[in-house]
């Protein structure tokens, strides 16, 4: 089995915050911060001995009444062999020889048989530490660790018995078994991150396959998005990529085969105008050749006329916002846009109607503006029926703009209202000369102002709806 590097790295980064924890724990307890855990234990030691003793040592009332003062030291030695019984019980589960002595330091009861251990090395030193009238002292030598703990009776005790309690143990028996069970706790983790590992390597593993089919072209695969994790959130947003990248690569392609299309037809009959050039040329007749010369020249126009509209749509689909620093009157710009086509107006019988408030928009830029309200108007005069009418209505809602230019013309089929956006798209049964980019270039500019631009049917006739936020 392949080991993954991600594997490795998670379980390096585990046992690194387990050393840093276990040094953390020894630190702590080392300290005194929390108390000594020993000391603890020892304490927990000899107050159990103290009061099992007390209660195992003391004749009842019945018992001393009935008894002599010869007779009781007897019931005190019975007694005291039943605790021995129970100090070798203790002993064997602290790991530690327990006796107690009376106040001439004869041992009264011990775990052990025999003289207690030697402790006298230990007394010459101070107590290491003193707790609830216990002092411990501790020595290390040879590797090894003694521990001797003494709970003298208080003055006002009846009972003037003194506890003992002594260890001897490796030097490092607690750390040892501490390691050990962190030993283990990293092997166990070992085995238990292998099926963690492989859960987050497994779309990571996908989106790395699909990554590398992304890069050969194919834009048509996708993540499956399991859980809410941020394994899940990554693989949506490849997704959500995948997407965009599908998007702009479509319209791209549709991009270059309408611009291919709309720049061949003018090329095509510009051969054709030349050929016939050529014919007259040959044939000498120079005085027919204008028109000829003309229809190219027209077509050159038209051919420069595409490639500006085609630069600035370019320009419109640029990521990099253009600076937003102008503050412009609404109101001022679409009457001056409509001031340039009322010669259009007139040739053709069309009624112009405004209805604007006083709107200034704020941080915007004026010349991508005045070309929307050009493209607008432009669509909107050169496809309105003759004699019919133009409406432009400016008003302030909301801080907001909300623009309506609606012209007279035949209903849309609702299918094609969204395609009006495209670049390049045109009606059918439209004859109307256009280069298909002002309605796209327009929707583009709206959205670099964090507008929305759409196109309706009404009964006026054709409508299109935008608005604008004026902060």
């Amino acid at each position: 089995m392949k080991v993954s590097r991600l594997y490795i790295k998670i379980f390096i980064a585990f046992v690194a915050v387990l050393m840093v924890s276990e040094s953390i724990v020894i630190w702590v307890v080392h300290s005194g911060l929390t108390g000594n855990p020993h000391a603890n234990r020892i304490a927990t030691t000899l107050n159990t001995v103290k009061i099992l003793s007390i209660d195992t040592m003391k004749p009842s009332p019945a018992e001393m009444q009935r008894m002599s003062d010869t007779e009781l030291p007897k019931v005190l030695d019975i007694n005291s062999s039943k605790l021995e019984h129970l100090l070798r019980l203790l002993a064997t589960s602290f790991k530690s020889e327990i006796w107690i002595t009376d106040r001439d330091g004869k041992v009264v009861a011990s775990s052990f048989r025999g003289s207690p251990p030697e402790t006298s090395r230990l007394l010459q030193k101070d107590p290491l530490w003193v707790k609830d009238n216990i002092l411990i002292y501790k020595e290390r030598e040879d590797g090894m660790k003694f521990t001797y703990s003494i709970l003298p009776p208080l003055p006002l005790d009846r009972n003037q018995f003194t506890y003992h309690t002594f260890s001897k143990r490796s030097q490092f028996e607690d750390e040892a078994w501490f390691l050990r069970g962190q030993v283990l706790l990293t092997l166990l983790a070992a085995l238990f991150l292998i099926p963690v590992s492989r859960r987050i390597i497994r779309p990571m593993k996908k989106l790395t396959s699909i990554a590398s089919r992304y890069g050969e072209g194919d834009f048509s695969q996708r993540v499956k998005v399991k859980g809410r994790d941020e394994v899940a959130a990554l693989a949506a947003s490849f997704n959500d990529m995948a997407d965009n990248l599908e998007k702009l690569l479509k319209g791209g392609k549709e991009l270059t085969a309408h611009m291919s299309h709309e720049i061949r037809s003018p090329l095509t009959r510009m051969r054709i105008s030349l050929e016939m050039l050529k014919e007259k040329y040959k044939r000498g007749d120079i005085f027919s050749s204008d028109k000829y010369i003309h229809d190219m020249e027209e077509e050159i126009d038209r051919m420069d006329f595409l490639v500006e509209k085609i630069l600035q749509f370019s320009k419109m689909d640029m990521r990099t916002k253009p600076p937003m620093e102008d503050r412009v009157n609404i109101a001022n710009l679409i009457l001056t846009a409509i001031e340039r086509y009322k010669t259009t107006a007139e040739r053709s019988g069309l009624k112009i109607k405004p209805e604007l408030d006083e709107i200034i928009l704020e941080k915007c830029n004026v010349y991508a503006i005045r070309t929307l309200l050009d493209n607008l108007l432009d669509n909107a005069f050169k496809y309105t029926e003759k004699n019919g009418t133009i409406s432009v209505k400016l008003a302030d809602h909301h801080d907001k703009a909300y623009i309506e230019v609606t012209n007279t013309h035949q209903p849309i089929p609702e299918s094609e209202l969204s395609k009006l956006f495209n670049p390049f798209h045109r009606l059918k049964g439209e004859d109307t000369p256009g280069s298909g980019l002002g309605l796209p270039t327009a929707k583009k500019i709206v959205e670099i102002h964090g507008g929305k631009l759409s196109a309706h049917n009404t009964k006026e006739g054709f409508t299109i709806k935008m608005e604008l936020p004026l902060k």
